[in-house]
């Protein structure tokens, strides 16, 4: 009912700001993203990452791709190597099996244990 052409991982504006406002927040994010990596430079990246990080995707225009594209397969994981290694097979199974048409996405929740059974697949 919400999908919208930019939530289609084909669309070159997939995952930009849908508003004016979320574009505000994420230019405020910025400049304090900005003010912590000044401040502590001096610290390991890999402390500075524990809290935050950025990452840039660099877009390609894929037309077979895009005709292919019937779905987004979301797989919510704790941070274990358990976990990335199920979705990880189930990453390859849907790549051997649908290629192009379905796109699977993990995505990490930091904060999760196993124990809280958050591993999902929507």
């Amino acid at each position: 009912e919400n999908f919208e052409p930019r939530d289609n991982v084909f669309d070159p504006d997939y995952g930009t700001s849908s508003s004016d406002k979320s574009s505000a927040i994420e230019e405020k994010f910025m400049k304090e993203y900005d003010a912590f990596e000044r401040e502590f430079s001096e610290e390991s990246q890999e402390w500075r990452d524990q809290f935050a990080t950025v990452e840039r995707f660099e877009y390609r225009e894929d037309l077979e791709g895009q005709k292919q594209f019937r779905g987004h397969l979301v797989v919510a994981i704790t941070p274990t190597d358990e976990d990335m290694e199920i979705a990880e097979k189930i990453t390859l199974r849907f790549k051997e099996e649908f290629d192009k048409a379905v796109f699977v996405e993990t995505r990490v929740l930091g904060h999760a244990r196993p124990e809280d059974n958050v591993f999902e697949v929507w």
